[in-house]
């Protein structure tokens, strides 16, 4: 698996680099009582005015257009977009569908694929204690904070406007894992920029003891080499 981004050429600019990150897409946001809220369509966060009013433009935005919220990064901008499912470029080393426990100050104390530990973004051959335990008992682990949950991450550009630059996205999804792990070798069987859509999904249904269940899936599917990719 590839652990490490590597910076992708600016396809838009000549192989001009864009090293930074200019605004994450969110599928959620945590409502005045606190309560996490998910969405059925994108949600971007990002400190950059232009970037927040290209993005209201190109995939649309609900009543309030452009808005601060309270955050202490600098993505002090957000647009509630009406899109959900964008085509976008990735590259080898920009998915990355891993297991993690966070210690309480944001560090992290376990970190695998699943099988074995990744210490200090290095997939090693120790075997991870975790590895035999059934998915109800990790999830168990994990929302008691004893055990790590997934931690998926997709850095991006889009496919159709790649000159604003990289973006990001991050989700927790357990229903996600197999999406963002093949996502993750298929790129990387690839070997270079490859084009792909970043999606979210509604899934509801009702189960065998009668409670209506709704949630919000990601999903991520990569496809072929990026066409407009240079040699």
């Amino acid at each position: 698996m590839g652990i490490a981004f590597k910076v992708a050429e600016d396809l838009a600019d000549g192989g001009n680099r864009v090293d930074d990150v200019v605004g994450r897409f969110r599928s959620g946001f945590q409502s005045s009582s606190g309560r996490p809220v998910s969405l059925d369509a994108f949600r971007l966060t990002t400190g950059d005015p232009d970037v927040a009013a290209a993005i209201a433009g190109i995939m649309g935005s609900d009543d309030t257009g452009i808005s601060e919220w309270d955050t202490v990064t600098e993505e002090k901008l957000q647009v509630f977009t009406e899109t959900s499912e964008v085509d976008i470029i990735v590259e080898p080393g920009s998915i990355k569908a891993t297991l993690v426990l966070w210690s309480q100050r944001g560090k992290k104390i376990v970190e695998t694929d699943g099988t074995c530990l990744i210490v200090d973004g290095v997939l090693t051959s120790e075997p991870w204690e975790g590895a035999s335990k059934s998915l109800k008992q990790l999830k168990e682990d994990a929302s008691n904070g004893i055990g790590p949950g997934p931690s998926l991450q997709c850095y991006f550009r889009l496919a159709n406007h790649p000159e604003l630059g990289k973006l990001k996205y991050f989700s927790g999804s357990w229903t996600a894992i197999a999406d963002f792990n093949r996502a993750e070798l298929r790129v990387e069987a690839i070997g270079g920029p490859a084009s792909a859509t970043l999606g979210l999904e509604r899934v509801e249904f009702t189960t065998n003891a009668g409670k209506d269940v709704s949630y919000v899936k990601p999903s991520l599917r990569v496809f072929e080499k990026f066409e407009g990719a240079t040699e």
